[in-house]
């Protein structure tokens, strides 16, 4: 089995994260990938993000019709698990996998602060990480911050537009180690900041969301009047 272990806030989940799961799901032949929905991130605050409870529903729905995509609450469940090590141990452990079966799924603008990560070297030489990185994103800052037998690690793949060529990537890169992939999603280009910006301003956010969160938000009145810049 191969798992990839999507981690984040979702405040709120939008289109571009599902459009990376299905792309990450496809290109790297995984079995499912888990949506772990944090509690408190340790680089944020409470009072910066939504209660744990709207993010998390609103993930189930965003998921519901989503082949090979489940929801994962450990991070709520052990509030200990604060850091992405800690949380991929714990995968790890419950499902009896080899650090190379899981692949770890974030933005590519964690990549350029890699370097700050808890115990990012055993993250890097362990697991497989997947950056989907923005059009227009640099990653000499990132790997800047590695030592050079992590650096030798990457696979630089934003060039492969298309899930095909990706996917025959993958299949010819299966040597045996963990690998950090940067690949670029178009879709991607939306954030959750955004979002939030335009829910206040009065503006639709049905191009950016799946239809049951908007309904979602909606219904709770989800941002209407929050100062949040972060996400």
């Amino acid at each position: 089995m191969k798992l990839g272990i999507f981690g984040g806030t979702f405040d709120p989940i939008h289109r571009g994260h599902l459009e990376i799961a299905r792309q990450t799901l496809f290109t790297f032949e995984l079995d499912q990938v888990l949506f772990v929905v944090a509690d408190v991130p340790p680089h944020k605050h409470q009072e910066e993000i939504t209660s744990a409870y709207h993010r998390f529903a609103m993930v189930a729905l965003a998921i519901q019709d989503e082949p090979g995509m489940r929801l994962c609450t450990l991070e709520l469940h052990h509030r200990e698990l604060r850091y992405t090590v800690d949380t991929l141990r714990e995968i790890r452990r419950r499902y009896g996998l080899e650090g190379t079966h899981l692949y770890y799924i974030a933005g590519g603008d964690s990549f350029q602060q890699i370097g700050s990560w808890r115990k990012y070297e055993e993250l890097l030489s362990t697991y497989n990480l997947v950056f989907a990185a923005r059009p227009g994103f640099s990653v000499q800052e990132g790997i800047a911050q590695l030592p050079e037998y992590l650096a030798r690690r990457v696979r630089d793949w934003r060039h492969l537009k298309q899930t095909d060529l990706l996917r025959s990537e993958a299949q010819r890169d299966r040597e045996t180690g963990s690998k950090i992939y940067l690949i670029e999603v178009g879709t991607y280009d939306i954030s959750s900041t955004g979002i939030r910006q335009r829910i206040r301003a009065g503006k639709s956010i049905g191009d950016l969301v799946p239809s049951p969160v908007e309904k979602y938000i909606d219904q709770y009145l989800l941002y209407r009047n929050s100062e949040m810049e972060n996400g």
